[in-house]
């Protein structure tokens, strides 16, 4: 592998071939037989990178292929791996286990031979549905974990003594060479996975540099990429000393959002990767800074919320959301890194490992179909809706109109009213000028009245008296007839002597 230095590339040709001389960490693992069990390092250049879920999430992959699998934590600086591990009984199993489970232990209290007294711990993991479904075996970082102490008498030094040891880079170099020559020499698991710590303290590189191979777990953007450029530098320059020569299995690029503008797709090895957007030019940066990790060795992993409530859950996104995105390019970047040992699995393991992607494709297809089964009712949701906001906006136009009408009826009603006012106004004015008009005829009909009284009574008088005078006049015109025919009678009789009552009689029937 050559050394990742930014020098020209006339040099960094002629270093090429000097560092392959020195036994330097090699650019993949094509022709790199597993040595059982195979130790993968699990590394970044700055912590929040992801490596401690990456590296469980490897785990749990391996083991759902029928390897056997030991996880160690050697992040003393988060437990992230601690806590992944041991999941929502964390604090239980941390009660049960015993300091010779934990690498701060072993780290801190090394001495020649020590690494046969670390033991691992098994952690039954298929407890509940929403639990991995199988049982790990893991080195914890620390037993302080979910701020367990010791005894009441742990000082803060003592704490920062037991959870993070002190250590010579000498020292912690011969506890990872005779940790990883046991582990091999026991030969009781097929792979390790390593967590390290974040950074490029010696205790990242230094792992790297014993381990048989090593996965750098980076972010797309400049500061990772510098600091895991150094953080290479770091591993090349351990190894040579130690004349060790770890593979570099695979960069994932982490949290990646797109590619070439467009949204990540799984579509196979590149996955079509263009170079006009970051994330295409990171993964061509990181190829020319580091020669010896070729372009098909850096694989973009998209950022996911699904993996954030995974780790939440002390689980994976494998176990938890196996339809994710996450999980369909992490599956295809680690099927680049064990690719290179599936031809010396036995049997069952390589159908382990194809069950296990088919499960992982299948879910990816269930999941597909029933989205495209909830576009479909989308769809129609939208459609329905869009027909509904249609008969909506329609019928607002109606009650719009409707509303314009009512207005204008308000407006009639209103000078109706305002009529019916006026009108009632000038009937009350009329009614008062009638009423005063009725009560000025009531007065003069009350006088008529009364003058038609008076005169009745001045008519009855004068009826009265006309009736008296007629009686008078009848009397007297009787008396003046009756005097007449006296007087005509006795003139008849003295001159003509006739029979006076025979003219009387005829004078009375002539009257």
């Amino acid at each position: 592998m050559a050394q990742t230095k930014k020098d020209d590339p006339d040099k960094r040709a002629s270093s090429n071939e000097e560092d392959t001389d020195h036994g330097q960490s090699q650019r993949s693992g094509d022709d790199v037989q597993q040595q059982k069990p195979e130790i993968l390092a699990v590394v970044s250049g700055k912590g929040g990178a992801g490596k401690s879920i990456i590296a469980g999430s490897l785990a749990y992959a391996l083991i759902r292929a029928g390897h056997k699998v030991l996880l160690i934590d050697a992040d003393l600086g988060t437990d992230g791996l601690s806590h992944l591990m041991l999941g929502q009984h964390g604090p239980r199993l941390v009660d049960a286990a015993d300091e010779t489970n934990c690498f701060a232990w072993y780290v801190g209290n090394y001495t020649p031979g020590l690494a046969k007294k670390l033991k691992p711990i098994h952690i039954p993991r298929d407890t509940g549905k929403f639990d991995l479904g199988v049982t790990l075996d893991g080195i914890l970082s620390t037993k302080l974990l979910f701020g367990r102490v010791m005894n009441s008498d742990m000082t803060m030094e003592d704490y920062q003594r037991k959870s993070a040891p002190a250590i010579t880079q000498k020292n912690f170099q011969d506890c990872i060479d005779e940790l990883f020559a046991t582990l091999k020499a026991k030969g009781d698991y097929d792979y390790v996975i390593v967590d390290t710590r974040g950074g490029f303290a010696y205790q990242s590189a230094d792992v790297c540099a014993y381990a048989d191979g090593f996965i750098l777990v980076s972010e797309p953007d400049i500061t990772s990429l510098y600091q895991d450029v150094r953080l290479l530098d770091l591993v090349n320059s351990t190894a040579i000393a130690a004349n060790r020569q770890p593979v570099v299995r695979s960069v994932i690029l982490n949290k990646s959002t797109s590619i070439g503008g467009k949204p990540l797709e799984p579509t196979g090895q590149n996955f079509g990767l263009k170079v006009e957007d970051l994330e295409s030019t990171m993964r061509l940066e990181f190829s020319r800074f580091m020669e010896d990790v070729p372009l098909d060795y850096i694989f973009p992993v998209p950022l996911d919320m699904n993996v954030v409530k995974s780790y939440r859950r002390a689980s994976t996104p494998f176990r938890l959301a196996p339809w994710c995105d996450f999980t369909a390019f992490l599956l295809d970047a680690f099927t680049g890194i064990v690719i290179s040992q599936m031809q010396i699995w036995d049997a069952s393991k390589s159908k382990g490992w194809t069950a296990f992607v088919k499960e992982v494709e299948d879910a990816r297809s269930a999941r597909k179909e029933q989205q495209e089964l909830e576009q479909q009712s989308e769809d129609e949701f939208k459609s329905e809706l869009n027909r509904r906001i249609l008969e909506s906006d329609s019928l607002k136009r109606d009650l719009e109109s409707c509303q314009r009408e009512k207005s204008n009826l308000a407006e009639s009603v209103k000078s109706i009213r305002t009529d019916k006012k006026a009108l009632e106004k000038e009937l009350r004015n009329g009614h008062k000028q009638h009423s005063r008009e009725l009560g000025k005829l009531s007065q003069e009909n009350n006088g008529l009245h009364l003058r038609n009284l008076e005169l009745t009574k001045e008519i009855e008088s004068i009826k009265s008296e006309h009736a008296y005078r007629s009686r008078i006049v009848g009397f007297y015109r009787n008396a003046w007839n009756a005097t007449l025919i006296l007087a005509f009678t006795l003139l008849l009789y003295l001159q003509y002597k006739v029979d006076l009552w025979d003219v009387m009689t005829r004078l009375v029937n002539f009257n």
